[in-house]
């Protein structure tokens, strides 16, 4: 029976950044999985991607109902070193830990209005994603976004009125054009790329106002040729 190697890399080395007027910090780690042609093959197998339906999910595409937990495992005891002295969190008692495969492929006339700006997965202190990018250049990497009139980098529930009063409107009026985020806009500024290799791990908070960063003439939804990651959100609350 042929055998999926869901190992991590032991050798792996991280770099540690500080983004924008926050200082936030996010990590990024080349060669992150050992055989990472294997995690792809695994999801062409296992994890079929179910499309997002539009105002439903800020993903503008399709996501696998889950990845293997032996990837998460493994992926969770080679980061906790990591995560604890970076973030600082109780990485012994993770409420919720889920990884999937993702793909984004809708069209930019078919985006909903919250999907063409950056967005927050949560506003909670304690929760990261980490995002395994499986495709290869020239498909372009995530970015980090500061809201210009508010100056926010990321969302707190002390910060969410705020923001939500500034974006609100212009989402009900339909302001927001048909593309994709990627540069930034008159509200949103891009302050940091997470640049696309196959096989680099990124990790920040998912507080931070981010974006998947997109070349519409490479939308696809085969495997082989879409923009392919592998997500795990980790949930300390």
């Amino acid at each position: 029976m042929e055998q999926t190697n869901f190992n991590i890399n032991p050798n792996f080395a991280e770099t540690v950044l500080r983004v924008g007027n926050e200082k936030t910090p996010v990590i990024i780690i080349d060669d992150f999985a050992e055989a990472p042609e294997d995690l792809v093959e695994y999801a062409k197998k296992h994890c079929p991607l179910i499309p997002t339906k539009v105002d439903t999910n800020y993903y503008p595409g399709a996501i696998s109902a889950a990845a293997s937990k032996q990837y998460t495992d493994n992926m969770y005891a080679a980061l906790k070193p990591i995560i604890k002295k970076v973030y600082r969190l109780p990485v012994g008692y993770p409420s919720w830990i889920d990884s999937n495969y993702a793909m984004v492929d809708f069209a930019p006339q078919a985006l909903a209005q919250s999907q063409r700006i950056p967005h927050y997965d949560s506003q909670g202190p304690g929760q990261l994603a980490f995002l395994l990018y499986l495709c290869h250049p020239p498909h372009q990497g995530t970015a980090l976004y500061r809201h210009k009139p508010t100056g926010f980098e990321s969302i707190q529930p002390a910060r969410a009125e705020q923001f939500l009063a500034a974006i609100d409107p212009k989402l009900a009026a339909g302001d927001y054009p048909d593309e994709y985020v990627n540069e930034g806009n008159e509200d949103f500024e891009r302050i940091q790329t997470l640049g696309l290799a196959f096989n680099r791990l990124v990790i920040y908070p998912s507080q931070s106002l981010h974006s998947s960063l997109i070349v519409p003439e490479l939308l696809s939804n085969d495997m082989d040729k879409g923009r392919l990651t592998l997500r795990t959100f980790v949930n300390y609350q």
